[in-house]
């Protein structure tokens, strides 16, 4: 073997490590480096783009969000529930590392609409029981996503969560699982399942799927 440093050892090592005697295609200095800058403004177009979404992002959701206290203005628990919700939801996206501009879009619209049709459905039926918010839910949080100018994908996918949240064995897909799991770690308050840590760790062995959910879960009633 040549000595270390000689054209013959490099070649000798080139090819051991890449299989071939020399690069499939060879650029120069200048042209690596030229490479190296446009690959660091696309990053930066691709981060600018990013922040930009996200800023558009929430400012929607805030706006969604006084649409939410206005309608339970007479009724201040239900938005005290609901921004419980909303950052439980929060806290599991986090933990499971949801891909929140696919999921968290749809998931934090859920947890903020969820329940936007109990007051309609007080007024129609005289009863919040959860067919009827179901019901009364669906038109109410599209109204208020469209004004808002969201997509009709995110719009009828949130439309679904919100007309099915009572409805456990509708749940289709994680956003959703995460909504259910947000909303009850919140309702289990009243249960019975929370008197004695084997009760509750049934409990959420039986309704739970996400280990965020769980871990939330037993650590707020253990």
């Amino acid at each position: 073997m040549e000595s270390p440093a000689t054209p013959q050892f490099i070649e000798e090592i080139y090819f051991k490590r890449f299989k071939r005697e020399e690069p499939a295609t060879v650029r120069s200095l200048k042209e690596i480096i030229a490479g190296s800058k446009v690959n660091k403004e696309k990053k930066k177009k691709e981060k600018e783009q990013k922040r930009k979404e996200r800023s558009i992002y929430a400012t929607r959701l805030e706006a969604v969000i006084k649409a939410m206290e206005t309608i339970f203005e007479s009724v201040p628990y239900g938005i005290d529930h609901t921004m419980k919700v909303l950052d439980n939801a929060r806290q599991i996206i986090t933990e499971e590392k949801t891909e929140r501009l696919k999921y968290g879009v749809i998931i934090e619209l859920a947890a903020v609409l969820h329940d936007i049709g109990a007051i309609e459905a007080q007024r129609k039926h005289g009863s919040m029981e959860g067919h009827f918010q179901e019901l009364e839910g669906v038109p109410i949080a599209a109204e208020i996503m469209q004004e808002q100018n969201y997509e009709q994908s995110i719009i009828d996918r949130v439309c679904y969560i919100v007309g099915n949240h009572h409805t456990p064995e509708n749940i289709n897909g994680i956003d959703f699982q995460i909504l259910w799991e947000a909303d009850l770690i919140e309702n289990m308050q009243i249960m019975d399942c929370i008197q004695n840590e084997a009760a509750l760790k049934q409990f959420v062995a039986g309704n739970f799927k996400t280990q965020a959910g769980k871990n939330l879960a037993l650590n707020r009633y253990r």
